[in-house]
């Protein structure tokens, strides 16, 4: 009978140390790589929400002795609060209810964005160089001034629709085929091979003028026939400066807000969240936002010292890094 009891106590403790929870563990303290690894083939969230942990309770929370409060938690506490935020979120995704409180809260701005949009996709076809002038390179040629030598370029600027050019200044670039090229961006790597051409005066005819190489960098293309480069290379304009008659052309577009050219640009979806809370509402929240906030929210009613420990530490930690 004691044999017996034993056997089965024995089997019992076996049964509970295999259930036990892996993540049944410190905060305060790197799960082990075995752990790790695991919980990552069966989680292919595991490895950033872990790393995010860490990160709080290493550079904001430190330890136990320092952040008391929190030495209860456990990574079994942050992942249950995970799983249940999740589905929070796909709750709220699908309810009508959410996009209906969603749009009532934020509607006016939608609609201010929209109107905005419109304003300044009006604006760039305004003042877009080609609508006062087309531009056309004519050759690429060698030419000494003393003892040096430059890269020249002859362009012929052609004034259209009856105006007249009294200033323009600006780059021409040679891409290559294969690079794409957005006269919106601000932050588009600019190719080596560039010229720059400035001209004052008055002209309402066509007219030839000069530029001159920003570098060495076009050498090479010296007396290539512009049709033949042009099988290489995409000729792009970047206009600075142009004055017409008497007006002054926006052509830089230095009017249009950086976050609203990046919402033409469609790169990035976030420029349009970015847009409304400079320019019209600061408290504005795109519907993904608004979800996963809510859905934060209601979770956290559940998991107190979770939430507090994530939104505290987040605040510390964006300070943290201001600070550097």
């Amino acid at each position: 009978m004691k044999k017996t009891l034993s056997n089965f106590l024995i089997l019992i403790s076996i049964f509970l140390v295999s259930c036990e929870n892996p993540l049944s563990k410190s905060i305060f303290e790197p799960l082990p790589l075995e752990i790790i690894q695991k919980q990552s083939l069966q989680d292919s969230t595991f490895i950033s929400e872990y790393e995010y942990i860490r990160k709080l309770a290493d550079s904001v929370f430190i330890s136990k002795s320092v952040s008391p409060q929190y030495s209860s938690l456990e990574y079994s506490d942050f992942f249950d609060f995970y799983e249940k935020e999740n589905k929070e979120i796909l709750n709220l995704k699908e309810s009508e209810a959410t996009k209906e409180l969603w749009v009532k809260k934020y509607g006016f701005d939608i609609e201010k964005f929209r109107q905005d949009s419109i304003k300044f996709h009006k604006y760039i076809l305004e003042n877009d160089y080609h609508n006062f002038l087309d531009i056309e390179l004519l050759k690429i040629y060698e030419k000494r001034i003393w003892v040096s030598r430059y890269t020249y370029l002859d362009f012929m600027f052609k004034p259209k629709n009856g105006v007249g050019i009294r200033k323009i200044a600006g780059y021409i670039y040679f891409f290559p085929k294969s690079e794409k090229y957005d006269s919106l961006s601000i932050t588009q790597q600019e190719p080596k091979k560039a010229a720059f051409f400035s001209f004052n005066g008055y002209n309402k005819k066509d007219f030839k003028y000069s530029g001159s190489s920003t570098g060495y960098e076009l050498s090479d293309l010296e007396g290539i026939p512009v049709e033949i480069l042009m099988q290489k290379y995409n000729l792009r304009y970047r206009i600075h400066e142009l004055v017409i008659d008497d007006k002054f052309i926006d052509s830089r577009l230095d009017s249009v807000p950086y976050s609203m050219k990046e919402v033409f640009i469609g790169k990035y979806p976030f420029y349009k969240e970015f847009y409304i809370q400079e320019f019209v509402n600061p408290n504005f929240k795109e519907f993904s936002r608004f979800v996963s906030d809510s859905a934060f929210n209601t979770t956290s009613v559940n998991f107190p010292l979770v939430s507090e420990f994530l939104r505290l530490g987040s605040e510390k930690y964006n300070k943290l890094k201001e600070g550097n």
